[in-house]
């Protein structure tokens, strides 16, 4: 990712000069370091407020999300690493984490939105929806769970496109999720972790 990213970084930096406002290209230059240490998630959150400069002028906007994968990549191989030896727990591990992050998200979208747009906190319960279908398809389950996984984040993300006005997570999308993971569970019973986290996301929804 390095190249492209120091390409990308480099490019922006040159064209800033002859485009920006000189306040512009000074928050610019802070944009290229923080893209470049992977933390541009907490520049932009903190960069945020009523004086905050318009995002047609900060060209490097996009790279928060790199900021929280990279963030989240840092600290999931550390974790994984010192519970691999157990494999049975590693379920049970990613469901905490996904569910301690959702919880985390639906209290904090209702009083600062930018908070739970940028913090990794608030955005790690989305990475790990995909680290479970990495650890089926590790493990190779049947076709069919990896199926309804899938089938599972889809629908969700297709469901998130035609409502991206509301905020996120929000009740509709959770009951969307439950429901289709609910017929994920249907799909293939030996799944059991699955039916747990199902079950957790109909109590808070409650």
């Amino acid at each position: 990712i390095f190249p492209a990213l120091l390409i990308t970084l480099l490019a922006c930096f040159i064209v800033g000069w002859f485009i920006l406002f000189p306040h512009e290209y000074a928050q610019l230059g802070k944009h290229v370091l923080s893209g470049a240490g992977f933390f541009s998630n907490f520049t932009f959150w903190f960069e945020a407020g009523y004086f905050d400069n318009l995002a047609e002028t900060k060209p490097l906007l996009h790279l928060w999300s790199l900021g929280v994968e990279e963030q989240y990549y840092i600290i999931w191989p550390l974790l994984l690493w010192l519970i691999w030896k157990k494999p049975p727990i590693i379920p049970g591990v990613l469901s905490i984490i996904f569910m301690a992050s959702l919880i985390i998200n639906i209290r904090v979208v209702h009083h600062d939105l930018v908070a739970a747009f940028y913090s990794p906190q608030t955005r790690f319960w989305e990475l790990v929806a995909g680290s479970f279908l990495a650890y089926f398809i590790f493990k190779k389950q049947s076709a069919s769970a990896v199926s309804a996984t899938t089938s599972l984040h889809g629908q969700d993300a297709e469901h998130s496109l035609v409502r991206e006005k509301q905020a996120v997570p929000n009740k509709d999308r959770l009951k969307l999720g439950k429901t289709l993971l609910q017929n994920a569970i249907d799909i293939n019973e030996k799944h059991s972790i699955l039916q747990n986290v199902s079950s957790l996301v109909g109590f808070i929804l409650l």
